[in-house]
């Protein structure tokens, strides 16, 4: 559990352990808490965002939400029009940014 009050999002982020992590993660699949409560629109929004910041920090890329495998061409490259999504932004095979 995340002690004292966070000065900044980050370190929110910082705090959050793998428990509450999970139950953060649980919330938002099912809507709701714990208790029963069922999470307000707002709530999922902020839910999701630590559920990335978190995952951002501690997990490896291949593990976070919503990551997308590329589809590996005959030669071992990514193929044509594949890209990765990481939590705001594209990288294209190009390698160019959107």
């Amino acid at each position: 559990m995340i002690e004292g009050k966070p000065k900044t999002v980050r370190d929110l982020i910082n705090n959050i352990d793998h428990e509450t992590y999970q139950r953060l993660k649980t919330a938002v699949e099912i809507g709701k808490w714990e208790s029963g409560e069922t999470l307000g629109r707002e709530q999922i929004e902020y839910c999701v965002q630590a559920i990335i910041g978190y995952e951002e920090i501690n997990l490896h890329v291949d593990q976070r939400v919503g990551y997308i495998a590329l589809k590996k061409s005959k030669i071992g490259k990514p193929s044509e029009g594949s890209a990765t999504i990481t939590s705001d932004r594209i990288n294209t095979p190009d390698g160019i940014k959107k």
